[in-house]
């Protein structure tokens, strides 16, 4: 090559360059454009939502910082001990929205609610066995004849379920004990049984009461958690504005977890008057993504089988659960946050 043309192609790989590095800045101008949206300036909103403590810190940190109020929302919120009580609110018509688990939606869904789920706010692995080391379980096999409490008809009963699964042992293996999630631990701890299936931050505190009696076993295999924001089909149709600007919100919300993690700690763990120890235990086990994805539909159509099989529900076919997606939030706030085949 020779000098005049060297010249020409370097000049071509500068320019190039150039262009890259541009479009690059434009992509990452037009990101935070959208993350940070401009205040909203029409009337004020108010919606009521049902919170489980940190699986909705997206809500807790929107409203800390001022996010639903830029954009034209007042937020009531109130505190329910598990998402099947805050989807029976909904359902009752006491509060517009509630945070719950995917599995919640699937039974609700099953029994006929007319459930819309607007996007995954955080998933995580928060549920776990925890057994008393008197009474001789150290591993999954040693399950068999125990006594083991849960909660019926929710996401702890199906991971307990998959879990004896994956470990060749039934539900017929173990002595069933219902009983509602704030129970579980003081039966525990007074050995009227001898493990529980346990959600955080009931697990921790269990697992605390016991001290060095306690065995700890994850009972997830790697699947999520996913808690979702969820509706009726009433309130998505008739406030479509509304969930846009949420949406918008807890996006936000999302961003400012990213770039201030020790802060964003603090306002949780003040929030639900956690000490720090806690918070900085549970905060690795949850991913804070608002997003529609597919596997939350493949989960969810695994969670609807186990369900029929086990007569949880009236229900003989799965139903379509793509049809329970209200997607005009995120597609307004965060489109990139969904990979739902539509």
């Amino acid at each position: 090559m020779d000098t005049h043309a060297r010249k020409h192609w370097v000049r071509g790989v500068i320019i190039a360059s150039c262009i890259l590095v541009g479009l690059g800045a434009l992509l990452v101008v037009l990101r935070v454009t959208r993350t940070v949206a401009p205040p909203y300036t029409g009337a004020v909103e108010r919606v009521s939502t049902g919170l489980i403590g940190e699986y909705a810190s997206l809500i807790l940190i929107a409203e800390d910082q001022g996010y639903f109020k830029k954009h034209g929302l007042e937020v009531a919120i109130t505190e329910y001990a598990s998402g099947p009580e805050a989807l029976a609110a909904v359902w009752a018509g006491t509060i517009d929205t509630a945070m719950a688990s995917d599995f919640a939606g699937v039974r609700d869904t099953l029994n006929g609610q007319d459930v819309k789920i607007h996007a995954t706010l955080s998933k995580s692995e928060a549920f776990f066995i925890v057994a008393n080391k008197d009474s001789g379980i150290s591993t999954p096999a040693s399950l068999k004849g125990k006594k083991i409490g849960f909660t019926s008809k929710t996401v702890g009963e199906f991971f307990l379920g998959q879990f004896l699964t994956f470990n060749k042992l039934t539900m017929g293996d173990i002595k069933k004990t219902d009983l509602p999630p704030a129970a579980l631990a003081d039966a525990l701890v007074s050995g009227q049984i001898d493990a529980a299936a346990l959600f955080e931050p009931n697990a921790y505190r269990a697992q605390a009461r016991l001290g060095d009696k306690a065995v700890r076993i994850p009972v997830q295999s790697g699947q999520h958690i996913y808690s979702q924001l969820y509706s009726t089909g009433r309130f998505a149709r008739e406030r479509p504005e509304a969930m846009k600007r949420y949406m918008r919100a807890v996006v936000e919300a999302e961003a400012f977890v990213r770039k201030n993690d020790s802060q964003a700690r603090a306002i949780v763990a003040k929030r639900l008057k956690y000490d720090q120890a806690y918070i900085d235990y549970i905060w690795p086990q949850f991913t804070f993504n608002v997003s529609l994805d597919q596997e939350l539909l493949l989960n969810m159509d695994d969670e609807a089988r186990w369900a029929m099989e086990r007569g949880l529900t009236t229900a003989q076919k799965t139903p379509n659960f793509l049809r329970n997606v209200d997607f005009t939030g995120l597609d307004a706030a965060k489109p990139e946050g969904i990979t739902i085949i539509r």
